[in-house]
């Protein structure tokens, strides 16, 4: 069993699943872990379906899952966004009726439970869900049903230690806490969910390899410091593109006060919205995870799956539209009509300000 809780080996008679909450991270391992026991023949890729609600129609959720697997045991239907959809319109009013009739739309999903054969599976992942969600409500009963929430500042610690038990890592407590503060000390406000578990993962990784068995002590995860600021970029794009405007201005004033190059930061953030596009363009032509991988040269590993994450959100006409102001900030400053700190500050104000995207482009 992982860190957040594993997939339970005796319900795999279970034929749906409902995966939700704003830990991104555990979310996609648990579905990873899914996947790897579904997986006893090799052929599920072949067999894997991903469809998002937004474009899919309840009747082609049920036909996709009615069909038997293609020379394999098992078949594999992925369905996104579906809970945030009868979400969006809780609450009185016309947004309600809309809300009552899509959930009735897909009722035949709480049908489908016992109808479905068992060696297919449906998976609906989601971002944050209310537990008066009307959807998840009607389909509990008939899933397993699996919450990530994302840890906050008191419990970003105990995440720490439980991930690396989970690799079998040793790691003291003040090593924990000090990690703790030094990727999750970027945005630590109270009552507010801190989302970057990924980042927390990947050092824990490293610090595995570095450590080679012994105890990591809190010297040891200092010792990651100078790393941590070089990756101050790739902390910048995530605000960005995660729309935490507060976090973004920190992380590009820091930036540049030491000493980073105004255009080196464009190229980057540039770089990060153009990989975007290009997932997103390959994820709404049905392309495979490894297929976008090898597309953008990327390594396997949580960077590249939190592309795919982020990609997932966004529309092809959100990245363009992020990526035409991209173009525009460098324009503007190249051709001398403003200067290279206000630009960038503005064009970070414009990006991670704007409304939260929404995929399906």
């Amino acid at each position: 069993m992982s860190f957040n809780g594993g997939v339970a080996r005796a319900n795999l008679r279970t034929v749906i699943y409902i995966f939700y909450g704003t830990d991104s991270f555990s979310r996609r391992e648990a579905f990873e872990e899914l996947r790897r026991e579904l997986d006893v023949d090799g052929s599920l890729e072949t067999n894997t379906l991903r469809l998002e609600a937004k474009s899919a129609s309840a009747a082609e959720v049920v036909a996709a899952c009615a069909a038997a697997p293609f020379l394999g045991d098992s078949r594999l239907v992925v369905l996104e966004g579906l809970l945030q959809l009868a979400q969006e319109g809780s609450g009185r009013g016309r947004k309600a009726a809309g809300t009552e009739e899509l959930v009735s739309a897909w009722q035949a999903l709480v049908q489908l439970a016992g109808e479905m054969p068992e060696s297919t599976k449906l998976v609906l992942l989601d971002g944050a869900v209310s537990g008066q969600n009307p959807l998840l409500t009607a389909l509990k009963p008939q899933a397993t049903v699996r919450e990530f929430p994302a840890p906050n500042e008191k419990s970003l610690d105990s995440w720490v230690t439980a991930r690396a038990r989970q690799l079998a890592v040793k790691l003291d407590a003040r090593a924990a806490r000090r990690l703790a503060q030094m990727v999750g000390g970027q945005e630590q406000k109270p009552g507010r969910e801190y989302l970057d578990t990924w980042t927390l993962a990947s050092e824990l990784d490293k610090l595995a390899t570095y450590a080679d068995g012994e105890v990591i002590r809190e010297e040891d995860v200092q010792a990651l410091s100078p790393v941590l600021r070089e990756q101050k970029g790739y902390f910048l794009c995530d605000a960005i593109v995660e729309h935490k405007p507060a976090q973004a201005a920190k992380l590009l004033n820091e930036l540049l006060s030491q000493g980073d190059q105004g255009q080196v930061v464009l190229s980057t953030i540039a770089g990060r919205y153009r990989r975007l596009a290009v997932a997103r363009d390959m994820l709404h032509a049905g392309e495979s995870g490894e297929a976008i991988r090898k597309e953008l040269g990327a390594k396997p590993g949580y960077g590249f799956d939190k592309t795919l994450e982020q990609a997932a959100r966004y529309s092809l006409d959100d990245a363009r539209k992020a990526y035409r102001r991209i173009v525009e900030a460098d324009f503007s400053h190249k051709s001398g009509l403003s200067d290279e700190a206000l630009e960038l500050e503005a064009l970070v104000q414009d990006l991670s300000g704007s409304r939260k995207p929404e995929a399906g482009g």
